[in-house]
């Protein structure tokens, strides 16, 4: 998610003292998505199976450089695209995701010692963790998601994940937009959800 002016959103407890900084996604409450929580398999390698005879070879690098590495270039770019800038009054909050359609069987193998009972799934997620390139930010690794799906699993996907997704998203954050901005409150820090926040009084 991108286009809000600082990484973090500062919530504080109402009749308290306390306050901490969290993440807009955790302030949309995104996580509690099937999308995301618990979401495709996850995988934090994947690799391109290359016939050689009898057996197949595995390469990282081919699909790595072909597949992973230019959505996450497009993602920093639109990172950078969709930033706010300056002491903004209005806030648009910016959802991106980073999809691969793949006209090609995709292989589950859960560990090394089950590589003899392979799995075939229709959708994984690719995970990564790289340097942030933004210098404005706090953060100095930023975590990378890219969803590889077969082609004729890719219409299931957005229609009944992705679209309703992000057409929660856009609820929320129109609801929460002047807390993404300024911060807000909640009754209880220890234990709060997104439809708990609320704005802080002006002054």
């Amino acid at each position: 998610m991108s286009g809000l002016p600082r990484d973090r959103v500062s919530i504080s407890e109402q009749n308290g003292n306390r306050s901490r900084d969290a993440f807009g996604e955790e302030v949309l409450g995104l996580s509690e998505f099937p999308l995301i929580e618990p979401g495709p398999p996850k995988c934090a390698a994947f690799s391109k199976g290359i016939p050689s005879g009898k057996k197949v070879k595995l390469s990282g690098t081919d699909p790595f450089n072909s597949l992973v590495l230019p959505l996450v270039k497009a993602l920093d770019h639109s990172s950078q695209l969709y930033q706010a800038i300056g002491q903004s009054s209005r806030v648009f909050p910016t959802l991106t995701f980073c999809i691969s359609v793949l006209d090609a069987p995709m292989i589950l193998v859960k560990s090394p010692e089950s590589a003899s009972a392979p799995i075939l799934t229709p959708w994984t997620r690719i995970t990564r963790l790289e340097a942030n390139p933004d210098p404005r930010s706090r953060l100095r690794y930023r975590f990378y998601a890219v969803d590889a799906v077969h082609i004729d699993h890719f219409n299931e996907v957005l229609h009944d994940h992705i679209l309703p997704f992000a057409a929660e998203f856009s609820k929320r954050a129109v609801r929460l937009g002047n807390v993404l901005l300024n911060g807000g409150m909640v009754p209880d820090l220890s234990d709060w959800g997104w439809d708990q926040i609320h704005e802080k009084p002006t002054n």
